[in-house]
């Protein structure tokens, strides 16, 4: 990281980026990147996916650097759209359906009492289907998911390597995702961690 750069404040680099400044881009991509991959990761179930999605924001923001208005919330805005451009891509109709209302029933919690009861029982049955795996492997999914500790917080709280940490957290993905159909897990994503 350039020394120049990393002392700026976020109005500054917004400003630089704006001009096509590529060393403050380099700076936003190595400031950022890992965070957004962080969050993205939790949201995806395959980190390569993570990744990808991550390299697709930025790629958005360099081509799009003249409407940032303030780098970080811009940032989380474009994840958040390439995440649900995800889901669509990933999701059949019937599904992306579904996952709409339970999108709309989450903004607008008094619309329509059958999907609400949809919602419900979908939630019921990922939490059922969570409440199935091993013990440690189920607290290591909720610190993870539901309460958004990070693998090294995870580990430091548990007295575990941060390696055994990433593969519970694999093998209740993996669980999850051969146990629950699709629609289950794009709604348990949906669900859970927004």
């Amino acid at each position: 990281m350039n020394r120049m750069y990393n002392k700026l404040s976020d109005a500054e680099l917004t400003a630089l980026l704006k001009e096509g400044d590529e060393g403050t881009f380099t700076e936003v991509y190595q400031q950022y990147s890992p965070e957004l991959t962080a969050w993205v990761s939790r949201k995806v179930l395959s980190l390569d996916d993570a990744h990808d999605l991550v390299h697709d924001v930025f790629i958005h923001v360099w081509l799009d650097k003249g409407n940032v208005t303030a780098v970080k919330p811009y940032l989380y805005y474009i994840t958040r759209n390439k995440i649900v451009d995800y889901f669509r891509k990933n999701a059949s109709r019937r599904e992306y359906a579904i996952l709409t209302q339970l999108v709309n029933q989450k903004q607008e919690p008094h619309m329509d009492p059958v999907a609400s009861i949809e919602a419900k029982d979908l939630r019921e049955n990922l939490e059922a289907a969570i409440e199935q795996l091993p013990p440690r492997t189920k607290e290591i999914f909720k610190l993870s998911r539901q309460e958004n500790y990070s693998t090294a917080e995870i580990a430091a709280k548990l007295g575990l390597s941060e390696q055994t940490v990433k593969n519970q957290l694999s093998t209740a993905l993996h669980y999850l995702k051969n146990t629950a159909d699709r629609l289950s897990i794009l709604a348990l994503l949906y669900v859970l961690y927004n």
